[in-house]
């Protein structure tokens, strides 16, 4: 009875049923979306990061060094 319920719900508001993906009977394969690589995202992400202090502090050494030398 509930379940009935719950699927008018979602036909109702044109959502798509969990229960439509498992046809095959690998619920979990079906809603894998292949198309992105997050583990390729997160690496890109460190490595932006990693230049991006980098070049912070490649900045604060050139303006401590810039100063040393410009207030003796």
């Amino acid at each position: 009875m509930a379940r009935e319920v719950l699927e008018q719900l979602d036909k109702k508001n044109q959502l798509l049923l969990f229960s439509s993906l498992d046809y095959d009977g690998y619920f979990i394969n079906n809603i894998v979306d292949e198309s992105v690589y997050v583990e390729k995202i997160v690496e890109t992400q460190i490595m932006i990061e990693s230049v991006r202090v980098a070049i912070y502090i490649t900045l604060i050494l050139m303006i401590y060094n810039h100063l040393r030398y410009t207030l003796k």
